[in-house]
């Protein structure tokens, strides 16, 4: 069993390799350097001193301005899924029994439940098949790629977007985001501007800068092949499929389209590690850029992001910010004082509320 393991692994291994050198343009034998959109985004983070590190706390606060309905917190996931997907998340789901799991801890029973990874460790872990775990995905996708700003412009991504550009700070300005929704880049483009994402290769070269570290609900793989998914099972998994970047517009129906042609989602499992299994040489770049803040001057700003002690690619970058405000619950603003930064200033509860004093302190 061990050996025919081994094999799958060398197989997939020599899969990947030929992909990679496809796709960088590299020769077999020839040293690999630095990727072209690593090294890009590296040189553009010098000038950058003014970060924002957004949550769902930040999303959820301009629900007012969101269609069909606010993005969820994490509490009320579950049930949001339950409706929208009864069949995957509903009462005729294997996840319905643990359903007080999910409502108490998402990413636990995420863990334990869907990718068959106990939480305690005396317990045997499920072999998950990526190519299952890969399926179960979209859903999670379409829910997230579903909102949309109103246009009105009232929201606050789009008035701090709005007061970044008349002051002409936005080019000094990264964007780090741990959610899987596109009303950030909405807001974006509502402003009159383009975006990039950092560590994504083929972007434009210029645009506001986004680093989206738990991967995105607007991203799907290049390529659509199955057997490596069917040979790996997820610790196994270091391939790279591609991204591909779709619209903000029109969001549903591309992602519609590109489920029906056998592509994956690109977006991260709701589990402690975060995992990106298509994607993980991409999602790992993206780190890489982000990590590069650390023992940096820069002026973090964080906005709903609830302390998460597994986040650990987190929380080393806001250890070392040497200068934190924070807009949240204050009670997270006094775990993320005590326990990942001193220099934690508390602006106030809510993003919407709190926005002229972030304005006022900027």
């Amino acid at each position: 069993m061990g050996g025919r393991r081994c094999f799958r692994e060398r197989r997939a291994g020599a899969f990947a390799r030929r992909l990679d050198h496809a796709r960088d343009g590299d020769c077999v034998g020839r040293r690999r350097t630095r990727p072209v959109a690593e090294v890009d985004a590296l040189s553009m983070m010098a000038d950058r001193k003014l970060v924002f590190l957004f949550g769902a706390g930040a999303s959820f606060a301009a629900g007012l301005y969101t269609k069909p309905k606010p993005t969820p917190l994490m509490p009320c996931l579950f049930d949001r899924l339950a409706h929208m997907y009864p069949k995957e998340w509903g009462e005729t789901s294997t996840r319905w029994a643990h359903r007080a799991a999910f409502r108490k801890n998402f990413e636990d029973a995420y863990t334990e439940h869907v990718l068959g990874s106990p939480t305690d460790t005396d317990r045997p872990v499920r072999n998950v098949f990526v190519l299952e775990a890969l399926g179960q995905q979209w859903p999670l996708s379409h829910f997230f790629g579903q909102f949309i700003l109103d246009g009105s412009g009232a929201d606050p991504y789009s008035l701090l977007l709005q007061e970044l550009v008349r002051r002409g700070q936005l080019a000094a300005t990264t964007f780090a985001s741990l959610n899987y929704d596109c009303l950030l880049e909405q807001a974006i483009n509502a402003a009159g501007q383009s975006y990039r994402y950092l560590g994504v290769r083929d972007q434009p070269p210029d645009g506001v800068a986004i680093l989206k570290l738990h991967a995105s609900s607007n991203w799907i793989t290049k390529y659509a092949n199955e057997q490596w998914a069917r040979d790996l099972m997820p610790s196994a998994t270091h391939l790279d499929l591609g991204i591909e970047v779709l619209s903000v517009l029109s969001l549903s129906d591309a992602l519609q389209a590109a489920q029906q042609s056998g592509q994956y989602p690109v977006i991260g499992h709701i589990s402690g590690t975060k995992a990106v299994p298509p994607a993980a040489a991409a999602v790992q770049r993206i780190r890489t850029i982000w990590r590069q803040l650390k023992n940096d001057d820069i002026d973090l700003v964080v906005v709903g992001v609830t302390h998460n002690v597994a986040d650990w690619h987190i929380n080393e970058v806001v250890e070392t910010a040497s200068h934190v405000r924070y807009i949240g619950n204050t009670a997270q603003c006094r775990i993320w004082r005590q326990q990942v930064n001193a220099k934690t200033e508390h602006l106030g509860e809510k993003f919407e509320d709190s926005l002229s004093d972030l304005l006022a302190a900027l």
